[in-house]
């Protein structure tokens, strides 16, 4: 099986366990992982807690002053959390920043971009020499490379990576940070977020994703970082998910929001349907969430009217259509998740205008066929569902 590498951007510690804004692209994500796994039949790698702990707000901890107090600290932190799970998450393994594989690749980096001439001291702090890489190598034709969802971003990138003019400082001293291999200030932790996934995957990242804001910061650091050091591109695709307003109207507290299988699906078909690749900001209502309930409730009434009619398959998991695919390997989650609703709404109808006659008989075969086919496709949106339409649908 090809393996398929997703560099799940760091997120803090200290806003409590999955806050929303988090777990909205973790689960986008997630569906982009499970869709590559059900269709593609790839090894996706992902990390379940890809972590940020380094930095001024440990030094609130009352820790004993070392990363590795700190690590301790965190790995704790995992085992005190709940809502990755609610919420479905495919992925496993964790990426902290604060692990010895991190630490050792973020030293390494920094060596390497110093020992090239790619970095320059001044006293006890240390820059990134972004005129000189300006200079030596073709950034915006490297760039040019990259996958961008959404291409609108494009530009703004090459802008940045190619015209930023001032050095980039890479170090700045506090009580946890990486040691720096020559001396000074510690090394940035934003430095480290951006540049340890090399110990993780030995053959590059397929895709990383990204903030709008962090494009400008965390994903152009790795990038100058990268191209002066390594023969591969920095990252072969980037996701841009959108910032996230939610209805201040609605009580949007993740507990309650995924206490049950339902409503981790709803808050799923949620995310995905708010997903947009014009718009910087979004804005998720809590009419989205009724509208998932809708869904899930009607698929369960044609799964319920399809067993007490004695309906069975052996085949409810290939998903083999090329449009579907295209869209779902572009995230344009919006228009599958809109088809989608339209075909279940019209076989509800059909089913429930026929199914007391004589010409369900005849047409029973397609309507199942129909229903499965979007169970299929719902599959990485609302996995709690399928799972529930299989094992009561299957042969097995």
């Amino acid at each position: 099986m090809k393996a398929y590498s997703i560099a799940n951007p760091p997120c803090g510690i200290y806003n409590g366990d999955l806050p929303l804004g988090y777990a909205y692209y973790h689960t986008l994500l997630d569906i982009h992982s499970r869709f590559l796994r059900e269709s593609k039949s790839l090894e996706v790698v992902c990390s379940k807690y890809s972590l940020n702990a380094l930095g001024k707000r440990a030094e609130g901890l009352g820790l004993n002053g070392t990363i590795e107090d700190l690590d301790k600290y965190v790995i704790q932190w995992i085992k005190n959390s709940t809502l990755r799970d609610k919420i479905n998450l495919s992925f496993s393994g964790n990426v902290l920043d604060t692990s010895k594989p991190s630490v050792e690749q973020t030293k390494e980096t920094f060596r390497k971009l110093y020992e090239k001439g790619y970095s320059f001291r001044e006293g006890d702090t240390f820059y990134l020499d972004v005129k000189k890489i300006q200079r030596n190598f073709d950034l915006e034709g490297i760039a040019e490379q990259i996958n961008f969802f959404s291409s609108r971003s494009k530009g703004e990138f090459i802008r940045i990576i190619t015209d930023t003019p001032k050095p980039i400082r890479i170090t700045k001293e506090r009580i946890y940070s990486v040691a720096n291999p020559f001396g000074g200030e510690g090394i940035s932790p934003i430095f480290g977020v951006s540049n340890l996934w090399e110990a993780y995957f030995n053959e590059g990242i397929d895709l990383m994703a990204t903030s709008e804001k962090e494009l400008t910061r965390y994903v152009a650091l790795r990038f100058l970082s990268q191209v002066p050091i390594s023969d591969k591109v920095p990252m072969k695709s980037l996701f841009i998910y959108n910032y996230v307003n939610f209805d201040e109207d609605f009580d949007w507290q993740m507990n309650e929001l995924v206490k049950d299988e339902v409503g981790s699906d709803s808050l799923r078909y949620s995310f995905a349907k708010g997903l947009s690749l014009g718009e910087q900001r979004i804005e998720l209502k809590k009419d989205m969430l009724k509208g998932a309930r809708k869904l899930i409730n009607r698929a369960e009434r044609l799964k319920s009217i399809f067993f007490e009619k004695g309906f069975r398959s052996e085949n409810l998991q290939n998903i083999e259509d090329e449009d579907y695919a295209k869209m779902m390997e572009s995230f344009k989650y919006q228009t599958v998740l809109s088809k989608l609703e339209v075909e279940l709404k019209k076989i509800s109808s059909e089913v429930e205008t026929s199914k007391d006659k004589e010409d369900f008989v005849t047409k029973k075969d397609i309507l199942f066929g129909r229903y499965l086919k979007v169970i299929r496709r719902l599959s990485p949106f609302c996995p709690s569902l399928s799972k529930r339409v299989i094992n009561q649908l299957s042969n097995k």
